[in-house]
C-alpha cells in the first residue's frame, strides 16, 4: 500500500495472492468390497490493483483490476480390499482442469450533491475455463463474460435518521464444481455440465438506519431475482430401494426470488459500560421453472428460517484493563418446514423439516500488552443438541475457543 502524497492516485495498492489447498477422502460404501481414497489438489494465484482518487466537483473515484488462476489436480485409487489390488482412476474434478477469472472496476462516490450522497458503480468480468473430460475424453473449453453496474443512494431524513436506497446487477459464472466435477455426496452424484450458462441477478434493498446518543438501530428490506440459476435435475433413479445411488445433472433450472427483512440494534443501558444486542434476519425464497413442472413454483432450496442474535455486553471503561470486554449472548433458529423437493429427498434434511434451537455462549477478551490481544469463547454452555438448517449433522456440543491477535 502506497499512500504518500502526489502520482496517479491518493492510495495506491496492490496485492499478490497464493493460495493452496489439498483434500483427502477415505471412503468405503457399506457392504462393498472396494476402499476409495480421493485427493483433491487446488492452487491458486491471484494479482489485483486499486487505486484511490479525491478529484475535483467531490468525486471520491476508486478503480482497479483483479486476475485468479486456478488448477486442480484430483486423482482417486480404489483398492480390492479382498485382494489388495489397487486401481488409478479419474478423480472427482476431470483432468487437466483450470479456471481463470479477470476483471477491471471503476466506483465513484459522488459527495457534493445537497442532500444526497451517490455512489456508482461498474465491473466487467470474464472467466474462461478448460479440462480434458473423464476417461480419455474430448478437449473441453469455454469463457463467460459480463458488464453490470450498481447505483446507492442516501441522505438524511432528520438527525440521527439516515435512508439508503441500492440498486445492483449481479453475475455468477458457473465454476469448476459446476463444470468438472461429479461429485458424491448423501443423496447421490451430481454430474458435471459444461453447457451450463451464469446466473444473473438484480437486487433492491431499502435500508433506515437510526443513530442517538445510547441507541443505534438498523432495518433493511430486500428483493433479489436470480435468472438461469443452477440446480440440478434427476437423471436416473437407481434402485428403488438403495438410497443414495440416485443421479443428478446440474442444469440452469428457472428463476430464484428472494426477498427478506435484517435488523439490528444496539442499546446502552443508562452511562455505565453494559449494552444490550439484537441481530435477526428472515428470507423467503420461490423457484419458476416452466420447463420443469415439479419447480415450477415451489420453495428455494436451503432457505434458513429466522433465526439472530441476542446480547449483554460490557465494554471495559479503561482501553488499559486487562479484562477489555465480555458478552453473554443467545443465539437461535426457528423451526424451518418450508422444504424445496430436493429437500425433502436429501438425507440431510428431516423431511418433516428442521427444529428449531437455541445456544448459550460466553465471549470475553483483553489485552497482554502493547502488541497482542487475547480473546476466549465458551460455546454452547448448557451441551445443548441442534441441527443448523441443510448442514447434515448435529453441531457440536460445548466447545472451547482461544485466540491471540497480535498488533505490529
Amino acid at each position: 500500500t502506497d499512500q504518500s502524497a502526489g502520482g496517479l492516485a491518493d492510495v495506491f495498492q496492490l496485492r499478490l495472492s497464493l493460495h493452496t489447498y489439498v483434500e483427502e477422502r477415505d471412503k468405503q460404501k457399506t457392504g462393498s468390497d472396494t476402499a476409495t481414497f480421493e485427493q483433491d489438489d487446488v492452487r491458486s494465484l491471484g494479482v489485483g490493483a486499486d487505486w484511490k482518487l479525491t478529484s475535483g466537483g467531490g468525486h471520491e473515484l476508486t478503480f482497479g483490476f483483479d486476475h485468479f488462476a486456478d488448477r486442480v489436480d484430483s486423482l482417486r485409487v480404489d483398492t480390492d480390499t479382498t485382494t489388495g489390488v489397487s486401481t488409478l482412476r479419474d478423480g472427482t474434478f476431470a483432468p487437466g482442469a483450470e479456471y481463470s477469472s479477470s476483471g477491471v472496476f471503476i466506483q465513484d462516490e459522488l459527495r457534493d450533491l445537497g442532500a444526497w450522497d451517490i455512489t456508482l458503480g461498474a465491473r466487467y468480468s470474464r472467466y474462461d475455463f478448460a479440462f480434458n473430460e473423464f476417461d480419455g475424453g474430448a478437449y473441453v473449453e469455454g469463457d463467460f463474460d459480463s458488464f453490470v453496474a450498481s447505483a446507492e443512494a442516501a441522505r438524511e431524513l432528520g438527525e440521527g435518521t439516515r435512508l439508503i436506497g441500492v440498486l445492483s446487477q449481479g453475475f455468477r459464472a458457473p465454476n469448476l464444481d459446476d463444470l468438472a466435477q461429479d461429485g458424491d455426496w448423501a443423496g447421490g452424484t451430481e454430474v458435471h455440465n459444461p453447457d451450463l450458462q451464469p446466473e444473473e441477478s438484480v437486487t433492491a434493498e431499502l435500508v433506515l438506519e437510526w443513530s442517538r446518543e445510547r441507541y443505534d438501530a438498523s432495518l433493511a428490506a430486500f428483493a433479489t431475482e436470480i435468472d438461469g440459476y443452477i440446480g440440478r435435475i434427476l437423471t436416473d433413479e437407481g434402485d428403488p430401494a438403495t438410497t443414495g445411488d440416485e443421479e443428478y445433472l446440474r442444469i440452469n433450472s428457472g428463476e430464484l426470488s428472494l426477498t427478506g427483512l435484517e435488523y439490528s440494534a444496539r442499546r446502552y443501558l443508562g452511562d455505565g459500560p453494559y449494552s444490550l444486542g439484537v441481530q435477526a434476519a428472515y428470507v423467503r425464497g420461490r423457484q419458476y421453472d416452466e420447463n420443469e413442472a415439479s419447480l415450477d413454483g415451489v420453495h428455494a432450496r436451503r432457505i434458513p428460517p429466522l433465526f439472530g442474535r441476542a446480547s449483554l455486553r460490557y465494554d471495559a471503561p479503561s482501553v488499559d484493563a486487562k479484562l477489555r470486554w465480555s458478552e453473554l449472548s443467545l443465539v437461535f433458529a426457528q423451526e424451518q418446514d418450508r422444504l424445496h423437493p430436493e429437500d425433502v429427498s436429501d438425507p440431510r434434511i428431516d423431511p418433516e423439516g428442521t427444529d428449531n434451537w437455541a445456544t448459550l455462549n460466553l465471549d470475553l477478551g483483553g489485552r497482554m500488552n502493547e502488541s497482542f490481544d487475547w480473546n476466549i469463547g465458551l460455546h454452547n454452555l448448557l451441551d445443548e443438541r441442534y441441527r443448523v438448517h441443510a448442514s447434515g449433522f448435529d453441531s457440536p456440543g460445548f466447545g472451547l475457543v482461544f485466540g491471540v491477535r497480535g498488533h505490529f
